[in-house]
């Protein structure tokens, strides 16, 4: 068997083998990014930082969007900030 094993560790020979990948995003979030990793031979866990929900009231946001002609410029930090403003 050892005289096999260059023929049998293919699964070594990835780029990321051996190499642990926190992924903090919502897992719905992560799933493309997680499957690339692991097919690069990564162990990837999956450990969310954040949770999306939508605020308790939407008054402040409403208020805000009467007045948005006022503003020079919108700055969003996340894909769900313009997910959530669209």
């Amino acid at each position: 068997m050892v005289g096999l094993r260059n023929l049998l560790n293919w699964f070594e020979k990835k780029p990321l083998f051996g190499k642990g990948i926190v992924i903090t995003r919502p897992e719905a979030q992560a799933g493309e990014m997680i499957d690339l990793l692991r097919q690069q031979g990564a162990r990837v866990i999956c450990f969310p930082t954040i949770k999306v929900v939508p605020p308790k009231s939407w008054q402040a946001l409403d208020k805000t969007l009467e007045h948005l002609e006022t503003y020079r410029w919108i700055i969003f930090t996340s894909a769900n900030g313009v997910h959530f403003f669209l």
